[in-house]
C-alpha cells in the first residue's frame, strides 16, 4: 500500500473497486511501476507433449513467482529458429 495515500482516498477506491468488481491486473502493474517480471518462452509447436509440458511447467513456477509468461510461436525449428 502506498503510504502517500489518505485513508479516506484508499476507502473512496477500493469502494469503486468493489463496485465495479476490479481485478487487478499484474502485468498492468508491472508495466506502471516500471518494473515487469516477464519470461518469454519460443517454442515451433505446443500440439507435442512435450513443448507443452515445458510450457506449463514454466508458466506453473512463474505464477508462483508472481511473473507472466509470454509464449511465441515461431515458424522454424532447431538452430534456424535461435537464429531468427
Amino acid at each position: 500500500q502506498a503510504s502517500h495515500v489518505s485513508a479516506k482516498t484508499r476507502e473512496k477506491v477500493e469502494a469503486a473497486m468493489a463496485q465495479l468488481n476490479y481485478i487487478p491486473n499484474r502485468v498492468a502493474q508491472q508495466l506502471a511501476g516500471k518494473q515487469s517480471l516477464l519470461i518469454g518462452v519460443a517454442t515451433s509447436s505446443l500440439a507435442l507433449h512435450a513443448p507443452s509440458q515445458i510450457v506449463a511447467a514454466i508458466k506453473s513456477r512463474a505464477d508462483q513467482l508472481g511473473a507472466s509468461v509470454v509464449v511465441s510461436m515461431v515458424e522454424r525449428s532447431g538452430v534456424e529458429a535461435c537464429k531468427a
